[in-house]
């Protein structure tokens, strides 16, 4: 069993206007069984409090309904039976997945004048460029990097990029290899890129947007704890991306994380954090080039 604890979720992470699911909200026993259970799986540390029971019984609803569970006691029986798909879907309910395209975009100038930096000293032909996504949702940070290092000359070669975005979610995974997103999704998206990089599908109601293939399978996705799994890669990464997941984790969680990323940086590779998480960093390793971006020294 996990001792890392997460503090509770921001507001932002809760369902709220919901006033149905009472029985679940008062069912105090079995919030406890499940948070017991979310621990185990995640890490995830939720306190039993009203805020927390609210949560809970807005995002587990429509899985119970999917599997006709009526009770806490059904589903906690279901998910300690073992059952993989269960506990992922489980997983994935209570997983925020709030993302969208060239989010503070800042940190996309930075990693253009850091890639036109290292092209300039070389061509990427005798050794790959790693990058990690770290927390890739559903996939609009690693391709709004993609995008960013293809559209500014790195060459369209998989050989040369060796691209990992992770998550601990299966399911939003999923959506971000297949990379579909609604109008509404690539607004932020520049036109000459939704251009290039996008193929657009319409019907009478609806427009969508679909990475082309050649540059989805660019990214390799995979899943990944960041609390709770070593990493085992066999290379260290010259750029990693870790935005807005550390403010769910206690301060000694996120500084464990962030330690372990810059672990996994080459000499001079830059780590990119969320604007709001630039307090948590404590390692002397790095050395501070832009609002939350950091070099290895």
């Amino acid at each position: 069993m996990s001792n890392i604890v997460f503090k509770a979720p921001p507001v932002d992470f809760i369902e709220t206007g919901k006033k149905t699911h009472e029985h679940l909200i008062a069912d105090k026993a079995g919030f406890e069984k499940l948070a017991e259970i979310v621990k185990d799986l995640t890490g995830i540390s939720l306190p039993n409090n009203e805020k927390n029971r609210t949560l809970m019984a807005g995002r587990v609803h429509s899985l119970m309904t999917k599997y006709q569970y009526k009770t806490y006691a059904e589903l906690v029986t279901k998910l300690m039976s073992g059952n993989k798909t269960l506990q992922e879907s489980f997983i994935s309910c209570l997983t925020t997945n709030t993302t969208h395209f060239f989010r503070e975009g800042v940190h996309y100038d930075v990693l253009k004048k850091y890639l036109q930096e290292r092209m300039a000293v070389r061509e990427f032909t005798t050794s790959s460029f790693r990058v990690w996504c770290s927390a890739a949702s559903s996939g609009q940070e690693p391709y709004s990097m993609l995008m960013t290092l293809l559209s500014n000359g790195f060459p369209i070669d998989r050989q040369a990029l060796e691209f990992l975005a992770t998550d601990i979610d299966l399911e939003i995974l999923k959506k971000a290899s297949q990379a579909v997103y609604t109008e509404e999704e690539v607004k932020t998206v520049p036109p000459e890129l939704k251009q290039a990089y996008f193929q657009v599908f319409k019907d009478k109601t609806h427009t969508s947007y679909k990475v082309l293939p050649q540059f989805r399978k660019m990214i390799n996705f995979a899943r990944f704890n960041l609390i709770q799994d070593k990493p085992a890669f066999k290379e260290k990464f010259d750029v990693i991306f870790c935005r807005n997941v550390l403010i769910y984790f206690e301060k000694e969680v996120s500084t464990a994380v962030i330690d372990m990323l810059i672990s996994q940086l080459k000499p001079g590779g830059l780590l990119f954090l969320g604007h709001v998480e630039t307090g948590l960093l404590k390692n002397k390793n790095v050395r501070p080039i832009s609002h939350a971006v950091y070099k290895k020294v």
